[in-house]
C-alpha cells in the first residue's frame, strides 16, 4: 500500500462485537471502490469474547487493515486514537453494529470534496433493524425508528429528498483538518461524542451535511438486558457534570427524565389515595398508553403479527424509563464505572 495514495481512513471503534464486526467489514470491504488505496483502523477497546480473532483474521486476509489498541475502552478515545494514527486526508467513521451499502463510502468521500470547504462532516439517514428477526429486537427497531419513541431525530425518524444542512449526522465522513481544528472528540462526555464534535463544528463556523437518498442499516440490541443497559448510560451521560449548559443537548434529551419523576409522583399521588387528584394526574400516563397501543397496533397490522400490539407499548416504556432513570442516576452525580461505552447512538 502507498502511503501517499491513501485519500481515506476508514474508522471502526469495536468492543465485544462478536455478532456484528465480520459482517459490519464485509459490507464496507465488498462496497468500497479502490479501498486498497484507503486504509481500514479496527479500534477495540478490549474485547474478551472472539473478537479478536475475527480482528486479527480480516487483518491477514487484507493488507489495508490496521488494528489499533484502545486502552481507555471508550468510544471517543477509540476514535481520537485512530485519528491520530490515520494518514488519509479524509476520516469515514464508522460503527461495527452496521451495514453500509454499496458506494457508500465513495459516495460521501467525493461529495465531501465537490461541496465548500465549509463543510466539514456529512452523513446520511440510517435504518434501524434487528439482524435476529426476533420479537424483541424486531420490536426495539420500531421503536428506535418511531418519533414517539426517540423524538424528533431526523436521521433516525425519517428520509430526505435533497440535501440538508443540520445540527448532526450519525457517525459521519469528516475533513481531518476540520476534526484537528475544533480537537478531535472530547472524551468526557460518554455516549454523546458525536453531539459534541458537531456542535464545536458549528460553533467554529463549519457546516453539517445531511445527503438525500442515501442510507445504511443500524443493527439495535436483540434483547432487554442490552437494551435496558444501553438506554440507562445515555440517560446518565445527559446527565453529567454541567450537562444543562451543554448547547448540544436539546429537550428531547431531557424528557425521558421528566417523564420517569412524573410517573414516581403518580405513584405516589395513588400511594397516598388523594382521590381528588389520581383522574387528572392519570390523564397524561393514560394518553401514553393510548398512542402506545396505536402504534403497536399499526405494526401489528404492518407485520401481521398481533404480538406486537403488547411488545410495543412495553419496549417504549422500557425505552423511556430507562433513559429517565439513567438521567437521575447521573443527575446525583454517582459514579457509574462499570459500563463502559457499549452502546452505539
Amino acid at each position: 500500500m502507498n502511503i501517499q495514495q491513501i485519500e481515506a481512513s476508514i474508522i471502526i471503534p469495536i468492543l465485544n462485537e462478536e455478532m456484528y464486526i465480520e459482517h459490519t467489514v464485509s459490507s464496507v470491504i465488498s462496497g468500497t471502490k479502490n479501498i486498497e488505496n484507503m486504509e481500514l483502523l479496527l479500534v477495540d477497546g478490549g474485547s474478551t469474547d472472539r473478537t479478536p480473532e475475527i480482528l486479527e483474521k480480516l487483518a491477514n486476509e487484507n493488507n489495508f487493515i490496521r488494528i489499533l489498541h484502545n486502552e481507555k475502552g471508550a468510544i471517543a478515545p477509540a476514535l481520537n486514537l485512530a485519528i491520530t494514527e490515520s494518514r488519509g486526508e479524509f476520516i469515514v467513521r464508522m460503527d461495527a453494529h452496521a451495514e453500509f451499502p454499496k458506494n457508500y463510502v465513495n459516495t460521501l468521500i467525493d461529495t465531501l470534496k465537490e461541496m465548500p470547504d465549509a463543510v466539514a462532516n456529512v452523513g446520511c439517514t440510517l435504518e434501524t433493524k434487528s439482524m435476529s428477526g426476533n420479537l424483541v429486537g424486531e420490536t426495539i427497531a420500531i421503536v428506535s425508528s418511531s418519533k414517539f419513541g426517540v423524538g424528533n431525530t431526523l436521521f433516525r425518524t425519517e428520509q430526505i429528498s435533497q440535501l440538508r444542512y443540520v445540527d448532526t449526522v450519525p457517525f459521519g465522513t469528516f475533513r481531518k483538518d476540520a476534526l484537528l481544528s475544533v480537537g478531535c472528540f472530547n472524551e468526557d462526555v460518554g455516549t454523546s461524542e458525536d453531539l459534541e464534535l458537531n456542535s464545536k463544528l458549528r460553533s467554529s463556523g463549519y457546516k453539517i451535511a445531511m445527503l438525500p437518498n442515501l442510507s445504511f442499516v443500524y443493527f439495535c440490541r436483540e434483547s432487554f438486558r442490552p437494551f435496558i443497559i444501553q438506554h440507562f448510560d445515555n440517560g446518565r451521560c445527559v446527565m453529567n457534570k454541567n450537562s444543562f449548559s451543554k448547547s448540544f443537548y436539546k429537550l428531547r434529551h431531557f424528557t425521558p427524565m421528566i417523564f420517569t419523576l412524573y410517573l414516581i409522583s403518580l405513584a405516589i399521588i395513588y400511594l397516598s389515595q388523594l382521590s381528588f387528584l389520581i383522574i387528572i394526574a392519570s390523564l397524561p400516563f393514560a394518553l401514553y398508553i393510548f398512542i402506545a397501543l396505536i402504534l403497536g397496533l399499526g405494526n401489528a397490522i404492518k407485520k401481521r403479527n398481533p404480538l406486537f400490539i403488547l411488545s410495543v407499548p412495553i419496549i417504549l416504556l422500557t425505552l423511556h424509563l430507562s433513559y429517565g432513570f439513567g438521567s437521575i442516576y447521573g443527575l446525583l452525580q454517582i459514579p457509574f464505572p462499570f459500563l463502559r461505552s457499549i452502546n452505539r447512538k
